[in-house]
């Protein structure tokens, strides 16, 4: 199974801003990285050559995009050169997120929120951290701010999905979002990471209750189960697609900002950017989702291909996975 790249044009640039967060979730991909800001020059120049590459809009996200010393000055930039943005956040900085709007608003905050309740998500997020994410979301829909929730399938939120719901719809915002968790030894150890089965179970039962709210609500969810729908990951990843480019907080260019925060290894990385253009760094790129697309097809034809996800796959080809539970994966 091949996908044509040859016609791909670049619709958006991912930057990991920081890998600084005023949070310490515990299912977060993220957790072990170092408390590092991306220099807001190094940021200007890539905004200007994805711009050029035909890039439209940027995802700003982290860590914490908000704890970022010049993330405003960073949206002004953004805004200077006509391009849209959208943010990842925790939702726990309200000011930082109205100061943005004022500067320019962005497509849409996604915030972050595991329980449809206080004690359910400051369980996973910390105490606190529900009621400001709630308070902002209030505050982005009383603005006409389009916002969204996302919420990662873990066990404790995989029984209040109804709940999770009703709580976007009451909060009057645009979305919910659904992630499908990466395993990681602190999810496993605190018996958060769901059997494959409970995922599929849950991506089921989320398919057939959104049909329902559909006029009031849009639900997805990312990183679904790719072998019960038999697709590639070739064919649902933008950034295997190159539709998408991911740099990390380190000033990489990466495959993409899952891979960059998962542990183990850096073997996602294909360039530094300090001393490479985003241009330079595209057949590099290329090839190695070609070499990438190769070893799937290799294994796709022969009829035993194992992965739950295209993120679990990618994870996996390239050696970052640490195997705690094969039946996750199947």
């Amino acid at each position: 199974m091949c996908i044509d790249m040859s016609s791909t044009r670049i619709r958006r640039i991912g930057i990991l801003v920081t890998g600084e967060c005023n949070l310490h979730c515990l299912h977060c991909l993220q957790s072990l990285r170092a408390t590092t800001c991306l220099d807001s020059s190094i940021i200007f120049r890539l905004l200007q050559e994805a711009n050029e590459l035909g890039a439209e809009e940027v995802l700003l996200s982290g860590g914490e995009p908000t704890v970022h010393p010049q993330i405003l000055r960073i949206i002004g930039h953004i805004k200077d050169l006509g391009m849209k943005y959208s943010m990842n956040t925790n939702g726990q900085n309200f000011k930082a997120l109205l100061q943005a709007c004022s500067i320019l608003p962005p497509s849409h905050f996604t915030v972050s929120l595991d329980g449809a309740t206080q004690d359910s998500n400051d369980a996973i997020r910390g105490p606190g951290a529900f009621s400001k994410a709630v308070f902002t979301l209030r505050l982005m829909g009383s603005l006409g701010q389009k916002a969204r929730i996302q919420s990662v399938l873990t066990k404790n939120v995989i029984p209040e999905i109804q709940k999770m719901i009703q709580l976007a719809i009451n909060l009057g915002i645009d979305g919910l979002v659904f992630a499908v968790p990466m395993p990681t030894e602190r999810l496993i150890s605190m018996n958060l990471l769901p059997t494959a089965r409970e995922i599929h179970l849950a991506i089921s039962k989320i398919t057939t209750i959104r049909r329902q709210y559909s006029s009031e609500l849009s639900i997805a969810v990312y990183g679904t189960m790719t072998n019960h729908a038999r697709l590639s990951p070739f064919e649902v990843c933008d950034n295997l697609r190159m539709r998408e480019l991911s740099v990390d907080w380190h000033g990489n260019l990466v495959l993409c900002c899952q891979l960059a925060g998962y542990p183990y290894n850096e073997n996602e990385v294909i360039a530094s950017l300090f001393n490479k253009s985003l241009r330079d760094c595209l057949l590099p790129l290329r090839s190695r989702i070609v070499a990438m697309q190769a070893c799937f097809n290799s294994v796709f034809t022969r009829g035993s291909v194992k992965y739950s996800t295209p993120c679990l796959w990618c994870a996996r080809t390239l050696d970052k996975y640490w195997e705690p539970n094969s039946n996750y994966a199947k």
